[in-house]
């Protein structure tokens, strides 16, 4: 139970579901829905679907099915947008004001590698999509409550792209990054350490808390 006790986020890099144990995929729901941590699994060819997460304890915690896959081939030349939800949210834009929010969207570069999921759970939340060559709309950032905590699913396998086009995107893209850890921590309660003595001497014997 202590595996993840010390932590407040989680999470799963393009990793399959059979890395790890029963005990421990359980112990990740318990993080979540008890502990209260927050749960991010990314993009990748091990994430999602193809990673064997359908049907598992974080598969069921995550904010988009997994057993609904969208058709018609993969998405490619995909550009990243933010839902009306995310220009809402502080941590998902990165400039103050909406003109400066457009360009900077505008420059982004395409991105080859998104795990498609056709629906999100009721209750969740979709604060950014991508629109691939074919002009399918896919989620690319979805969020939703679970229990004490709460579970994100970033769709973008090859998000990095973001970073090596030139400087000033790569700031946007570690300025994205802090902004997201912090989301993820930060209404993350802390433990609560009890520490016990006992005083036997006298004739009622005591427990200190």
């Amino acid at each position: 139970a202590e595996l993840f006790g010390a932590y407040r986020a989680i999470i799963l890099d393009d990793i399959e579901a059979e890395f790890f144990t029963q005990e421990q995929l359980n112990l990740i729901d318990r993080f979540v829905g008890t502990r209260g941590g927050t749960l991010l699994m990314m993009g990748g060819q091990e994430s999602f679907q193809p990673g064997g997460w359908n049907n598992t304890p974080v598969g069921s915690i995550l904010p988009v099915y997994l057993d609904r896959i969208g058709k018609g081939g993969p998405a490619l030349g995909a550009t990243f947008n933010l839902t009306r939800e995310g220009w809402l949210e502080p941590w998902v834009r990165l400039k103050a004001k909406q003109e400066e929010e457009d360009n900077r969207l505008a420059f982004m570069p395409e991105f080859f590698s998104v795990n498609q999921v056709q629906a999100i759970k009721p209750g969740a939340s979709v604060f950014a999509t991508v629109t691939d060559n074919q002009q399918r709309q896919h989620p690319a950032l979805a969020v939703q409550r679970y229990g004490n905590g709460r579970t994100a699913a970033l769709m973008i396998a090859d998000l990095w792209r973001w970073g090596f086009k030139d400087d000033m995107l790569h700031a946007d893209m570690d300025k994205m990054w802090r902004q997201m850890m912090r989301w993820m921590v930060v209404d993350v309660p802390d433990r609560i350490h009890i520490e016990t003595t006992h005083d036997t001497e006298g004739a009622n014997p005591v427990t200190r808390f």
